[in-house]
């Protein structure tokens, strides 16, 4: 890796790392979801890197669909269960 491409990497973490920071600052919530989301997704880009195109599993590219799906079916039974509170 050059030169230029390592002091671009670190400069692109230190911006990112300063907006997580201001996010925790002023956003708890927003902050931790952030943190998890990335907790989850180092496994799942350390799974994705070893795959190659020509053994690609059949049920990889559906699931980004699949997990959007679930995650809305999720989002609405919550919303659905404390929304009851409000009437």
């Amino acid at each position: 890796m050059s030169t230029f491409l390592q002091l671009a990497s670190f400069l692109l973490l230190l911006v990112i790392g300063f907006l997580w920071c201001i996010a925790f600052w002023k956003q708890r919530k927003l902050a931790v979801g952030v943190l998890i989301g990335v907790v989850l997704a180092w496994p799942a880009a350390a799974f994705l890197r070893s795959l190659d195109t020509e053994h690609m599993p059949i049920w990889l590219p559906a699931v980004p669909f699949a997990l959007v799906a679930t995650c809305l079916f999720i989002f609405g039974g919550l919303a659905w269960y404390w929304g009851k509170d409000q009437d």
